[in-house]
C-alpha cells in the first residue's frame, strides 16, 4: 500500500501495514486474522474500490478516509476489493472428470461503472 499510496499517511499505520494486502494496483485484499472473528475493517485510500464479490462502489477520499466493515466469516469469505480502472483475468481449472475444463472469468472495472464480461 505505501509504495501506491506513499502520501496517504494512514497506509502507514502498523495494522493497515499488518493485516491489508495490495496485490499490484489492482485487488486489495483484507483477510480474518483472528479466531472466531467475523467481521474485518478494511481501509480504501483515495480512489474508486468495489467489492468484488458484490459489485458495490465504495470511495475513499482524501478528506475522509473510507474504513469499510465487511462481513467474512473462516472459511467462507475472503474481502477483495478492485481498484476502479483496472482489469483483472482470473481462471479456474476443474480437476477429473472434467480436467480438460478451465472456466476463464475477465473483470474489468471503468472509473465510471463495473463490467464483467
Amino acid at each position: 500500500l505505501m509504495w501506491q499510496y506513499p502520501q496517504d499517511d494512514v497506509v502507514y499505520l502498523e495494522n493497515i501495514l499488518n493485516e491489508q494486502i495490495l496485490i499490484s494496483d489492482v485487488l486489495m485484499i483484507t483477510p480474518v486474522l483472528r479466531e472466531g472473528q467475523t467481521i474485518v475493517w478494511a481501509y480504501l485510500p483515495q480512489d474508486k474500490w468495489y467489492n468484488f464479490k458484490n459489485g458495490q462502489k465504495l470511495q475513499g477520499s482524501k478528506d475522509t478516509p473510507l474504513y469499510h466493515e465487511t462481513y467474512a466469516p473462516l472459511r467462507e469469505v475472503l474481502p477483495i476489493f478492485m481498484r476502479g480502472g483496472t482489469i483483472a483475468v482470473s481462471y479456474t481449472h476443474l480437476t477429473l472428470p472434467t480436467i480438460y475444463s478451465v472456466q476463464i472469468s475477465v473483470v474489468a472495472v471503468s472509473l465510471k461503472k463495473k463490467t464483467h464480461i
